[in-house]
């Protein structure tokens, strides 16, 4: 028997023993997939998921990597707020140029964005259709005088989405389409 190892801050018998060396530490294969999958579990990258189920095709948390790869490749809609338009400056105001600048029956845009207009000469027609009318709805009536005292421009075309987005910022319409009229603009 070995003689005991005395040391005056430790009370008691202790003896060393000569044998094998403890096994050295290192992760199972269970254990290296968990340490990965911890490593990644709260990743917003795609890639990184598909690399754990490239490794561990079979492993015990592949379903989860499929899923979260699969939502974070989901397309991803982006909130663009359009700019304020920059053709102020470059507009120059048709109002109170007619008839010098243009006739009656002339279309013209003030912008290259703008709408295109086109001007309506002076004069007097009725509104609306008769009650006689057959098929005549609740909405066209009454019959009444309209008197256009000097010429005018108004739109050629119903206002794109585009044009409406451009001037008022949003666009109400259900329908989208930059090309496709606002069908449910209103202002104020």
């Amino acid at each position: 028997m070995p003689d005991p190892w005395i040391n005056s801050s430790v009370k008691g018998d202790f003896y060393f023993k000569q044998g094998r060396a403890a096994p050295s530490v290192s992760a199972t294969p269970i254990d290296r997939e968990a340490l990965f999958w911890q490593s990644i579990k709260d990743s917003t990258d795609p890639d990184m998921f598909q690399e754990y189920l490239r490794q561990y095709p079979r492993g015990s948390f592949a379903g989860l990597a499929r899923l979260k790869a699969r939502k974070l490749k989901a397309p991803q809609v982006a909130v663009v707020i359009p700019p304020k338009p920059s053709v102020a400056n470059e507009i120059t105001p048709a109002v109170g140029i007619y008839p010098n600048r243009f006739k009656p029956g002339t279309a013209f845009k003030d912008c290259s964005d703008c709408p295109e207009m086109v001007v309506i000469p002076a004069g007097s027609f009725t509104m609306g259709s008769p009650s006689s009318e057959p098929g005549r709805g609740d909405d066209e009536g009454p019959e009444h005088r309209v008197t256009i005292p000097k010429p005018i421009a108004v739109g050629k075309f119903e206002v794109t989405q585009a044009e409406w987005r451009a001037v008022i910022g949003s666009n109400p319409s259900h329908y989208k389409g930059d090309r496709n009229p606002v069908e449910r603009g209103k202002l104020g």
